[in-house]
C-alpha cells in the first residue's frame, strides 16, 4: 500500500510556474510512477476509513 503526499515533483508544472524550475524527480517516485495503478475510492468518513486500513492489515 502507498499513502501519498503532496511532492512537488507531483506537480512540476505548476512548480516552474510559480518559483521558476522544475522539481528533482525522487527515486522512490520514479519507481512507484512504475507500479500499475490499483486504488479504492471512498468517502470522507474516518471510521469507515479506519475499519478499511483495520480490514486490509489484520
Amino acid at each position: 500500500m502507498i499513502l501519498e503526499i503532496a511532492n512537488p515533483a507531483k506537480f512540476p508544472g505548476e512548480i516552474e510556474k510559480t518559483i521558476g524550475f522544475s522539481p528533482d524527480v525522487p527515486p522512490a517516485m520514479t519507481a512507484t510512477n512504475q507500479l500499475p495503478e490499483d486504488f479504492d475510492r471512498m468517502g470522507a468518513d474516518y471510521e469507515k476509513f479506519r475499519e478499511y486500513l483495520a480490514s486490509k492489515h489484520r
